[in-house]
């Protein structure tokens, strides 16, 4: 049995909207989606090649963010 919150979730409007345009581009429409974010090229060797070094000097961690707290 699914808790009472899980029931009521909705499906998610990016995915939805990316099926969409999937599905238009499929039937042979000209379509820019601009929906998940999801570049249609290979990352640049450069780009690989950087995030590998990095990785491997140790740079595998989340940067310090600024907390802004008010009690």
């Amino acid at each position: 049995m699914l808790s009472k919150r899980i029931q009521v979730l909705s499906p998610s409007l990016t995915m939805a909207i990316t099926a969409l345009a999937r599905d238009m581009k499929a039937s042979g429409k000209d379509v820019l989606s601009f929906s998940a974010g999801e570049p249609d090229f290979d990352t640049p060797q450069v780009v690989k090649d950087a995030a590998i070094a990095a990785i491997n000097s140790g740079f595998s961690k989340y940067t310090a963010v600024a907390v802004h707290l008010k009690f």
